[in-house]
């Protein structure tokens, strides 16, 4: 992946987030903004800044050459996250888990959607599950598209990333 890919990665990501982040701040208590998009070409590691105790959505998306995508959160800010997508604050741990996995399936598809529109391919993602985020094992040689945002509520603020891990045959798409 060269630079002028990165760049355009890193736009496309930034601009499909920036709308649908928007979008989430309209329509629920929380104020949700991008900080930052990047790509890192393949062989990069990944190392989320969630840290220790990080939590995902992940997603994965078919093709001939499949991907995967994931909300990457540390666990402490579950809870502000799924307050923060609720206009009522979840009555149990499993409204909080539906509110990330919806977070998950909102702002993944958004990306999602963008680079496959951009490449003009569609694929229909599977269903967002939960996991440890000690979990992921994104495939060797793969690049990724990285999108931080934060999310501010009552005063508080979380932050969360979603990446893509791209294969070099989609990477050369771009």
């Amino acid at each position: 992946m060269n630079s002028a890919t990165q760049e355009k990665l890193s736009q496309l990501a930034r601009s499909a987030l920036e709308t649908c982040l928007g979008r989430l701040s309209a329509v629920t208590p929380g104020r949700w903004s991008v900080e930052s998009a990047r790509a890192l070409p393949p062989g990069t590691p990944f190392v989320p800044a969630a840290g220790q105790g990080a939590e995902a959505v992940v997603m994965g998306v078919s093709l001939p050459a499949s991907f995967s995508t994931v909300l990457l959160f540390a666990s402490g800010d579950a809870p502000l996250l799924a307050a923060a997508f609720s206009p009522a604050p979840p009555a149990a741990a499993s409204e909080g888990e539906t509110a990330l996995l919806e977070i998950g399936n909102i702002t993944l598809n958004a990306l999602v959607n963008a680079l496959l529109r951009s490449i003009r391919r569609s694929s229909i993602p599977s269903v967002p599950v939960r996991l440890p985020a000690v979990d992921l094992k994104p495939h060797p040689g793969c690049g990724a598209v990285i999108v931080t945002f934060s999310v501010e509520l009552a005063g508080r603020t979380a932050r969360a990333e979603i990446a893509a891990f791209l294969p070099p045959a989609l990477t050369a798409a771009f």
